[in-house]
């Protein structure tokens, strides 16, 4: 089926695409034209859904009724999909459009997915309508130009995020953060740092953020200046929680940071990442002293309201490719992803027992010495780490031994 609107519905719209408030300062949406996003006309095809808009092209395919794989493109660009850790083939699932005259409105078993057609906002519905994440009202697909950092334009996604929602995943990390919502991660593989893509909120949702470039996910645009000893004021202009975040450490040793003298922030390690972030409530007007810990000369601060928004934002790209799960429980979440993905296999049973592991042992007699310990303080232990210059004169990371 193929609809389209007509031109007096078209030119009421006068929004802009995506509205980034708090989280996005300081950069610029490139993506929206000046009659904002309207839904010009769409197209239902089996599985598949076409959404045209005054500054793009949505596409949805469902995977299964509880699984949409969303793509965005800006106008006249077919982007070049790869999907490097999809395995699920989809099936066919039964759409129905139920579309009216303010929404463009697509039905599964599992889900309802709602594209208001005056600012091209896209909703997700669960089984029973009970909206379950939402783009804000006047959208929150596009291209945006930081300034500042990047060369730009990058895709970049928007959602609300509710008030007490927590939202759980996206990296293994040193931070002890447990909730994301609202923080800010660089998601890039690191020793001692895993990127992990796929967030899972306590709402029953689920989203894979499917580019494999570097990504930002909650952005800090604002930068607090400093001055040569890495230290300088702020004056918060709203009294609320504010996120701080360090950028461009030297991964030696230490990064944190110190608000009016007392560490807020800090990781002390061998090897800490190239960033750490973290909150703190604020008064308006009162003025507070910064300082960067460690990290390096290098080192930048950036701030901003911690306010209620969910933002990928991608390094480089085409298009914006993300995949949505119904839930509508975690676990469900968590099912849906492993089939898309692919079923890990299990380890072995003595795998799941104690791993005894430290920085690296120096010699064959060191690690025996060790093992003998355990066995006389009668301490079970099923696997010891030999770590790395395991190697010998065979050269880094060589898979020889002596």
């Amino acid at each position: 089926m193929f609809v389209k609107l007509g031109d007096s519905q078209t030119r009421r719209v006068a929004a802009i695409l995506c509205v980034l408030g708090a989280l996005s300062a300081g950069i610029r949406c490139v993506s929206a034209l000046p009659t904002g996003a309207a839904v010009t006309s769409f197209e239902v095809n089996a599985s598949k859904a076409t959404v045209n808009e005054t500054s793009g092209t949505l596409h949805f395919t469902f995977v299964t009724p509880r699984v949409v794989r969303v793509v965005f493109s800006p106008p006249g660009v077919t982007p070049k999909l790869q999907n490097f850790v999809v395995r699920q083939k989809g099936t066919a699932v039964a759409v129905k459009n139920r579309s009216n005259s303010e929404d463009v409105i697509l039905q599964t078993t599992g889900m309802t997915v709602r594209i208001s057609r005056a600012q091209g906002a896209v909703s997700f519905l669960g089984l029973h309508g009970a909206a379950l994440l939402t783009e804000p009202s006047t959208g929150g697909h596009c291209f945006v130009q930081p300034d500042g950092h990047g060369a730009g334009p990058d895709p970049q996604q928007t959602f609300e995020a509710a008030a007490h929602e927590v939202i759980l995943g996206m990296a293994q990390t040193q931070d002890g953060l447990w909730n994301r919502r609202g923080m800010p991660i660089e998601l890039r593989q690191l020793n001692t740092q895993c990127a992990v893509p796929l967030l899972v909120s306590s709402k029953g949702y689920g989203i894979m953020w499917n580019n494999a470039s570097l990504t930002e996910f909650n952005p800090v645009d604002r930068q607090v200046p400093l001055n040569p000893k890495k230290a300088g004021t702020f004056k918060p202009l709203k009294t609320g929680t504010y996120v701080f975040m360090v950028r461009g450490g030297d991964r030696a040793g230490e990064i944190g940071i110190k608000l009016d003298g007392h560490l807020i922030a800090d990781i002390q390690n061998m090897w800490v990442p190239y960033t750490i972030s973290t909150k703190v409530r604020l008064i308006a007007g009162r003025p507070y002293h910064l300082a960067i810990v460690g990290g390096g000369g290098g080192t930048t601060l950036w701030q901003r309201l911690r306010g209620h928004k969910t933002v990928f934002r991608a390094g480089t790209g085409n298009a914006i490719v993300y995949y949505f799960f119904a839930g509508p429980t975690p676990g469900g979440v968590i099912r849906s992803y492993r089939s898309l993905t692919g079923a890990a296999p299990m380890l072995p049973r003595w795998a799941y027992g104690f791993w005894q592991c430290r920085e690296r042992y120096s010699s064959q007699q060191q690690i025996l010495q060790r093992a003998a310990e355990f066995r006389t303080l009668r301490i079970p232990v099923d696997l010891i780490v030999q770590d790395w210059k395991y190697w010998g004169h065979w050269g880094w990371s060589a898979f020889r031994f002596s």
